[in-house]
């Protein structure tokens, strides 16, 4: 008989509080909290260098098949970015900027400028056989992941030739990057 009636005073304690509950109105707002610190840049995420200067040094000089002297110049340009997954899925674009005789700044694709451009994880080799392109010449490059390349409204029509050849202030636009142009590493 004892245990009935803790176990009935017990269910009507627990009831009385259930039901008896009221919501209060609510306090004011707490204070903002501190932002936290940004995360490193996500596999969606387009990435871009600053404009760095072009600085080709002489690899080779040789003679070739008609007895010409040729002077290999080259440059490396480190990528740390680059990974093997995007070398596999992705697309890494590259331009050159340079002033020209009427003071207009130029911002051309900078594949044809090079006798080799080879991309590899972290780095980016440049060659130029006979033309030193380390005067007056910036170099820039913008990686693409393959999400953006399949999921971006203004590149997923286009085949990868026609993006290595696309005008630099239509990629800027695509991509809602900067087109300015300041130099840097």
């Amino acid at each position: 008989m004892k245990k009935t009636f803790i176990g009935l005073f017990l269910c009507a304690s627990f009831a009385c509080g259930l039901f008896s509950c009221q919501k209060g109105a609510a306090g004011p707002q707490g204070p903002a909290g501190t932002n936290g610190t940004t995360g490193p840049a996500g596999p969606d995420t387009v990435i871009y260098s600053l404009w760095m200067p072009v600085t080709m040094s002489i690899a080779e000089t040789y003679v070739d098949s008609l007895g010409n002297t040729d002077t290999l110049y080259a440059d490396t340009i480190p990528a740390p970015v680059i990974t093997q997954n995007i070398l596999d899925s992705g697309m890494i674009l590259s331009y050159l900027s340079f002033i020209d005789s009427t003071g207009a700044t130029n911002v051309v694709s900078a594949a044809p400028y090079f006798s080799s451009e080879i991309f590899q994880v972290g780095q980016i080799l440049l060659n130029s056989i006979n033309v030193d392109l380390s005067i007056g010449y910036s170099y820039r490059y913008v990686i693409l992941p393959g999400t953006v390349l399949a999921t971006n409204s203004y590149l997923k029509s286009l085949s990868r030739e026609q993006l290595k050849s696309a005008d630099y202030s239509f990629i800027c636009k695509a991509l809602d990057l900067p087109s300015g142009r300041k130099t840097g590493n």
